[in-house]
């Protein structure tokens, strides 16, 4: 997966859609609007390994996309935030009727 843009002209709208534009951040992200999850179920999801799923996951919430909240027992618990998706449904609906 490419580096996080760190340009600071590269906005809020361009990291959601930078964050998008791979396939496995979208698997994370529809299966997170299902309910929350830990790693190793969204790592069988992604069909990843659960350091490149925690990687990816530690992107996502650094852009907004995903919270996460540590359990009593240690565990981490990711949850999508869907109003970070709204830039997404803001630029289409400038091309929708």
């Amino acid at each position: 997966m490419a580096r996080i843009p760190t340009d600071p002209l590269f906005g809020a709208w361009d990291n959601v859609f930078w964050a998008v534009a791979d396939p496995a951040n979208r698997l994370i992200i529809d299966h997170l609007a299902l309910g929350d999850s830990a790693v190793g179920e969204i790592s069988h999801v992604i069909d990843a390994s659960s350091s490149n799923t925690s990687h990816r996951l530690s992107k996502l919430e650094r852009l907004g996309l995903v919270s996460i909240t540590k359990t009593k027992s240690g565990n981490l618990i990711y949850r999508l935030r869907p109003e970070a998706l709204q830039p997404i449904k803001d630029w289409l609906q400038r091309f929708l009727p």
